[in-house]
C-alpha cells in the first residue's frame, strides 16, 4: 500500500472508508481485505500526517497545540500497523505549501482522524470477534 505525496496527504480529499472498501459487517465476515487495505493505507497518511515529520511540528507552529497528542496518534498508528503486519517506516516530511499550514488545516486533519478512527474501531472489533 503506497502512501500518497505530501500534498495530496493534506488536500486531496481525505482517505476515507468509502461503501466500496466493503467495510460493513456482511463484507467483512466474507472478504475483509478490500477494507482492511483500505485501512491500512488511511493509517499510514495518518502516521505521516502526525508523525515527528509531520505537520504537527515546530516548523507549524499553527498546529502546535496539538504536537502532543500528534506524537501519542504517530505511535498508535505504528502500533496498528505492526499488528496488521505492515511496514511502518519513517516517511519523507511533510512539505506543506505555505497557505496550507494555517490552523483551520490541523484541526481538518484531526476531525478526518477522529471520523476514521471511529469507523476503523468499529470494523476492528468486529473482526475480532469474529475470530473468537
Amino acid at each position: 500500500v503506497e502512501i500518497p505525496n505530501e500534498l495530496a496527504a493534506v488536500s486531496d480529499p481525505p482517505l476515507m472508508i468509502r461503501p466500496e472498501d466493503n467495510c460493513d459487517p456482511d463484507n467483512l465476515q466474507k472478504n475483509p481485505e478490500p477494507c482492511l487495505s483500505r485501512v491500512i493505507l488511511a493509517l499510514k497518511n495518518y502516521s505521516r500526517i502526525f508523525g515527528v515529520k509531520g505537520l504537527f511540528q515546530e516548523q507549524y507552529p499553527k498546529c502546535g497545540k496539538w504536537k502532543n497528542n500528534a506524537v501519542e496518534v504517530a505511535d498508535v498508528t505504528t502500533k496498528l500497523l505492526e499488528q496488521l503486519k505492515e511496514p511502518s517506516t519513517t516517511p519523507e516530511p511533510l512539505n506543506v505549501e505555505g497557505w496550507m499550514n494555517e490552523a483551520f488545516l490541523c484541526r481538518d486533519s484531526v476531525n478526518r482522524l477522529y471520523s476514521f478512527s471511529i469507523v476503523a474501531a468499529r470494523v476492528f472489533n468486529f473482526l475480532y470477534h469474529q475470530q473468537s
